[in-house]
């Protein structure tokens, strides 16, 4: 027998391996894999992180959007179906399909009034997508450590940390597409027609509609990409399932008679343009286009425009290059993905993409629903391109080049975590350090939701979010045509509007109606109830002939003034420029008391008392308390608060709505302050008795 003894060379092979005596054990396959599931996992946990920090940057209701989905929910949870109205006067379906809201109706259920539970999908659904994205890689043979990095951008990423604890349905639709791409990719390998692969396909393209109709872009792509690969029954399948799925709804917005396409859209992509649908493709698609590679793009993968860093000189031209490489690098990372790695993506994303040029307004809101797939080829591409720098340096024959072709990937990384880090805690809609607006909880809204009778019309930019705080019914064509005083009046009387909200919800610094609030101010018809600071908010009441309220008379306005000292007048703050924001009484207390008294000629009905702030203005109030002269010679208490009164007191305003109105003649504050007091925004409504 012939005993076979290893020879140098394999004992150095199996000395490398870490067979041998003193060396650890070679790394297999399912050691490498755990290994980068770990990393996944750690890059999980830092976009955790991330989303926690960007979270208390964004409050319900500052989209409006949110606001309409949750609306949409409590109804669903409550038994309403998809041609029900929601409060009573606007359909369920009118402004989005309700797939997302179907999906918060569970929670709204359990959570009538709360609003957690609803950022809490959202967050479960964004840290469901980097397993997603992670597989979905992993499936096209990518190397672990680019997947790594495509991991790391999405959790570094402002616009996903942003929408992952917002009230939205970006998240839960980037989680059905990823799926969907996977399922996709395994029917495509499918002999037959009609497999669990197939079935889930069709399925969640159409789930995809029903969430946001922009999943009619990929649902189609998915369509367009079997037709290329010639599986015929397969495409025409992909095709008349969530045709027939979305039909219904359709049919119920016919029914109720709201925009096919959503009031939401009908406006953006059905409304008049000039040229109609061919002067869009012909001018909008193209300047749309430019905005992807001029903004979009950059903004959506690596925003460096915006950064608490000091851009300056180099570091400035260095950031400036970063933000310019984007939509190049994105290109290319598409051409070797559809060599390397042709998938349906190939053709559902540039589909989805194409759809959005018939819109108005590119942004990141149109990224953010294929950003996985953006950030993968972005990253490709810079991967393809770095690796070309640095395969030329090596080949040169000076080591200087070599060295210099080395450093421009770690030169690259550094620079797009110099962008990404510092804006962390950054909302992706707002300047760092910038909050958005806080309806929910608002003065404002807890004054609206307090004032008047609940069928009354509020004009508000914001429709949704005013619906959902106070309960009232909403218009805002009188913000439309701001600018035109005449026209905005006709249409505060065409909506019946009783009420007026301004507030800088959308943009921090920047309150709507900028030419409706001026002239709604000037307005003797019109009485400015409540201001705050907050927000930079102002409610207005309608009064006088031909308005909602056309017998009331504001009592205040007419009335002689008198007080226990010297009153002066100082000017209030004005909500924007060109706001006759009026001034307020100030008066020196005697004894720690300071007593005001408005009398009018004649006793009138009075209706409703309200009183926006009153208090020391230096020092802090025991009391405010507000009478009324009555009938009977007698002052009679109406309103009391145990403090200052004011947006930023514990008693944030005192409103009394009178069911039992009462004859009086005079109304008097009395303020338990030392120093000089002040009273804002003193109202007393009433008729001729």
């Amino acid at each position: 027998m012939t005993v076979l003894r290893p020879g140098p060379a394999d004992t150095a092979r199996e000395r490398r391996d870490g067979d041998g005596p003193g060396y650890a054990p070679r790394r297999t396959e399912p050691d490498r894999r755990r290994r980068w599931w770990m990393a996944v996992g750690a890059l999980g946990v830092i976009g955790l992180v991330h989303a926690l920090a960007v979270a208390p940057h964004y409050r319900v209701g500052s989209f409006d959007d949110d606001a309409n989905y949750i609306l949409v929910a409590r109804a669903l949870a409550a038994g309403a179906g998809l041609t029900s109205k929601i409060n009573g006067f606007a359909p369920l379906v009118a402004v989005y399909p309700p797939g997302y809201s179907a999906l918060l109706a569970p929670l709204a259920a359990l959570w009538p009034h709360a609003v957690v539970p609803f950022r809490g999908l959202s967050l479960v659904c964004y840290l469901a997508l980097f397993p997603l994205t992670w597989i979905y890689l992993e499936r096209r043979k990518i190397p672990p450590a680019l997947g790594a990095v495509v991991l790391a951008l999405l959790a570094l990423n402002p616009v996903a940390a942003t929408y992952a604890t917002m009230v939205m349905a970006e998240m839960p639709f980037l989680v059905l597409f990823m799926v969907l791409l996977l399922v996709v990719e395994r029917w495509e390998h499918q002999t037959a027609t009609v497999t669990a692969a197939g079935v889930a396909t069709v399925l969640l393209a159409s789930s995809l509609i029903w969430i946001k109709e922009a999943g009619l872009g990929l649902a189609a792509g998915i369509v367009a990409w079997l037709v290329l690969k010639r599986m015929w029954r397969k495409a025409m399948l992909a095709a008349a399932v969530p045709a027939a799925l979305t039909l219904p709804l359709l049919i119920v917005r016919a029914s109720v008679g709201t925009s096919l396409i959503g009031s939401r859209y009908s406006g953006e992509i059905g409304g008049p343009y000039p040229g109609g649908m061919i002067g869009r493709v012909l001018h909008l698609a193209p300047f749309n286009a430019k905005t992807y590679f001029l903004y979009a793009i950059h903004a959506s993968v690596i925003p460096s425009n915006v950064s608490p860093l000091p851009l300056n000189g180099p570091a400035s031209d260095a950031f400036t290059l970063l933000q310019w490489t984007a939509a190049p690098l994105l290109l290319v990372g598409l051409a070797v993905w559809v060599r390397r790695y042709r998938d349906a993506a190939c053709v559902a994303v540039p589909v989805y993409l194409l759809e959005t040029l018939l819109f108005p307004y590119i942004n990141e809101r149109r990224l953010i629903l294929v950003l996985p797939v953006i950030l993968a080829w972005y990253a490709l591409g810079a991967w393809v391109c770095l690796a070309l720098v640095v395969r030329a340096a090596r080949a040169g024959r000076r080591r200087w080049l070599a060295g210099a072709g080395m450093a421009v990937p770690v030169a690259s990384a550094a620079l797009a975590l110099c962008a990404l880090l510092p804006q962390i805690p950054r909302d992706y809609l707002f300047n760092y350090g910038e909050y958005s607006s806080a309806p929910a909880g608002s003065p404002y809204m807890h004054f609206l939701a307090a004032l008047g009778r609940p069928r009354e019309v509020v004009e508000s930019s914001y429709l949704w979010t005013t619906t959902l705080l106070t309960g009232h019914p909403t218009a805002n064509t009188a913000f439309a045509s701001a600018c035109d005083p005449p026209a905005a009046q006709l249409a505060l009387r065409r909506d019946n509007a009783a009420f007026v909200l301004s507030a800088a919800l959308s943009q921090p610094g920047f309150p709507d109606g900028a030419c409706l609030v001026p002239s709604v101010a000037a307005n003797p018809d019109v009485v400015r109830l409540y201001r705050t600071a907050q927000d930079q908010a102002s409610v207005f009441e309608m009064i006088g002939p031909g308005t909602a309220h056309p017998d009331l008379v504001d009592l205040v306005g007419s009335s002689r003034l008198s007080a226990t000292g010297g009153v002066a007048e100082a000017p209030e703050a004005p909500q924007m420029d060109g706001d006759p924001a009026g001034t307020y009484p100030t008066v020196a207390s005697v004894d720690g008391h300071a007593a005001l008294t408005w009398s009018w000629p004649s006793p009138h009905t009075v209706r409703q008392v309200s009183l926006g702030a009153a208090g020391g203005r230096k020092g802090t109030a025991t009391s405010v308390v507000v009478e009324l002269l009555e009938a009977d010679g007698a002052w009679h208490t109406v309103l009391t608060a145990p403090g200052a009164v004011g947006p930023n007191e514990a008693t944030k305003f005192l409103l009394a709505s009178l069911s039992d109105p009462v004859t009086a003649s005079a109304v008097r504050v009395t303020i338990a302050a030392q120093g000089t007091a002040a009273v804002h925004d003193l109202h007393v409504l009433g008729t001729p008795a």
